[in-house]
């Protein structure tokens, strides 16, 4: 029989530079006391479901947001879940003076192979994503794990996963603290919402 694996897939509480739509990228950036506060409504929504094991990216906000969670599962850092590097775009801020740069920065993340000037392009930034799942689903082939994550790495996770183009996962939108949930038997994934209120 196979086994049936249930994965949360969370992104991180709010920081500072979401609120200003600063692109974060790799930048070690803490919860703003409003991603404090989802971190804890993450943990309320949660704690009716039975965790096996916690996933965080060594970045300080994934790291915060799982925090209130810690109690009720080992956890576990891994580089691979982290944001994809932002090469020219780190630290930028979309809404700043300049009105182009937000449009650059849509257009050159479309193209899967752009490395954004000393970043990381998409297709690299999948491809290391996907290094995280394959070792958590070879360490977990049941129960339910949590990953809390970043925006862009679970947007390519999905993309991965779903067999979506480059295109359709880049619609795809994950507010913060969010969880959708991936069930996996065996080869076969399916994405929901999380349906808890």
């Amino acid at each position: 029989m196979l086994g049936f694996l249930r994965l949360l897939l969370a992104r991180h509480g709010e920081t500072e530079w979401n609120a200003i739509r600063r692109v974060q990228g790799h930048s070690d950036i803490p919860l703003n006391e409003r991603g404090h506060a989802q971190a804890a409504d993450l943990a309320r929504r949660l704690e009716s479901i039975p965790l096996d094991h916690i996933y965080t990216s060594t970045l300080r906000r994934s790291i915060e947001t799982a925090a209130p969670l810690a109690d009720r599962a080992p956890t576990t850092q891994l580089e691979e879940l982290n944001e994809q590097a932002m090469g020219m775009f780190e630290g930028k801020e979309l809404r700043g003076p300049d009105a182009t740069l937000a449009e650059s920065f849509r257009t050159r993340r479309r193209d899967p192979g752009d490395t954004l000037d000393g970043g990381e392009s998409l297709e690299q930034h999948a491809r290391r994503a996907m290094k995280a799942m394959e070792l958590i689903r070879l360490r977990h082939t049941e129960g339910n794990v949590l990953v809390v994550a970043h925006g862009g790495t679970n947007v390519v996770l999905i993309m991965r996963l779903l067999g979506l183009s480059y295109e359709e996962a880049l619609e795809y939108r994950q507010q913060n603290a969010d969880v959708h949930v991936i069930d996996f038997v065996g080869d076969l994934a399916v994405v929901r919402p999380l349906e808890i209120p």
